[in-house]
């Protein structure tokens, strides 16, 4: 396996991307082209299982991060939310191993429901209501 840049190496991103499952599973499809693939092209057992090997991986440092704040969801945006059930059951079963009991019960895993478009859309509408705000006061 390659390497990745070295500006990655050691983050969560060369382990965690879209880009990188795009890779592992056009790898798993002879004559897939990962810049052409999306996180749900495929639906079988193996893809499932590199999903849900992510989730397991993102879920770990999601569960410090359930453990600090303690929120009533984790939402998966962006390409990610796109990626179906096995990301999301992988995600909760490292909650549940590694986050604090109640704080992990109390913490739903959910896709976000914008989908592909959930931080722009989001971005535009705080633009917006930034915008209200400030033409109100003036």
């Amino acid at each position: 396996a390659e390497l990745p840049p070295l500006r990655n190496f050691g983050c969560l991103e060369a382990v965690i991307s879209v880009d990188t499952f795009c890779q592992q599973i056009a790898h798993t499809h002879p004559g897939s082209d990962p810049d052409h693939i999306g996180l749900n092209t495929f639906q079988d057992e193996v893809t499932d299982r590199i999903l849900n090997e992510a989730g397991r991986t993102l879920g770990r440092v999601f569960a410090d991060m359930v453990n600090l704040l303690n929120p009533q969801a984790v939402v998966l945006g962006g390409r990610l939310g796109t990626a179906g059930p096995a990301l999301i059951r992988g995600v909760e079963a490292s909650l549940q191993r590694w986050a604090q009991p109640a704080t992990a019960a109390a913490a739903k895993v959910v896709p976000a429901l914008l989908g592909e478009r959930a931080e722009l859309t989001g971005a535009l509408q705080l633009a917006a209501a930034l915008a209200a705000r400030r033409n109100a006061s003036d």
